[in-house]
């Protein structure tokens, strides 16, 4: 709900901004309220759409290297530093995020695949 600035907006504006904002999509991403308009999705936007979708799964490209924290057995836990271009698909869908220590299940191209509990970063 939008405050009323010191009560100087009357209540037929503010139900009509209301109106507006609940027209447009409103993601929320912490403080900063995104307005995403309605997009005529030719193939090129609906690339970028599915994009700014993927991105809050996704560690940013743009830093295209990505910490791993990875378990070794009796070694203690070390993060070791990956670059993007050279990992192969599978390991990149075992990355590790590095606050929790947990698993960030990607999904595969939109289909689940039933996952395995296996080491990680050991051998093939």
């Amino acid at each position: 709900m939008i405050r009323r600035r010191r009560m100087m907006i009357s209540r037929r504006t503010m139900m009509r901004r209301l109106r507006i904002l609940r027209r447009t999509k409103i993601r929320r991403k912490g403080r900063r309220t995104r307005i995403m308009r309605r997009v005529r999705r030719t193939k090129k936007t609906r690339r970028k759409w599915r994009m700014s979708i993927r991105r809050r799964t996704m560690i940013s490209r743009r830093r295209k290297m990505t910490i791993i924290r990875r378990k070794r057995t009796g070694i203690r836990r070390r993060t070791m530093i990956i670059r993007w271009r050279r990992t192969s698909i599978r390991r990149r869908t075992m990355i590790i995020s590095t606050k929790m220590g947990t698993m960030i299940n990607r999904r595969s191209r939109g289909r689940r695949r039933r996952r395995r509990r296996r080491s990680i970063g050991g051998g093939r």
